[in-house]
């Protein structure tokens, strides 16, 4: 039921940090469930719809570098994706992506942060 609440929030009119909230939340909940690649599509579409906001774009790349590691492909794509966007533009990435890429796309493995998204504490 929450899942089906955040996503249509997705298409509800939204001031741009309101609809970051929902997607990070949307994209949480997913990976949460198992479903990596439609977790970082929520996020991707919604970077694509901030127009350049430039802290609102840096929390989007930072969610979806850390929600990537539930998949290794997802992962491995994701970090390629922050790379690049950190060569042409450094600001874009902001300090946590930057922290993010010298921790480096390295294996999901069991144990991982990913797993703790799904075991109870």
């Amino acid at each position: 039921m929450a899942i089906a609440r955040l996503a249509e929030a997705q298409h509800l009119p939204a001031a741009p940090r309101d609809r970051v909230r929902a997607a990070v939340a949307l994209g949480t909940a997913l990976v949460g469930r198992g479903e990596v690649t439609t977790a970082l599509e929520v996020l991707r579409r919604t970077e694509g719809s901030l127009d350049g906001d430039p802290g609102l774009t840096r929390t989007v790349r930072t969610a979806t570098a850390l929600l990537s590691d539930a998949d290794l492909a997802a992962r491995q794509e994701t970090y390629r994706r922050l790379t690049e966007s950190g060569e042409r533009a450094p600001e874009r990435v902001g300090t946590a992506g930057r922290a993010l890429l010298v921790r480096g796309p390295a294996p999901a493995a069991p144990g991982t942060r990913a797993d703790d998204l799904r075991t109870p504490v």
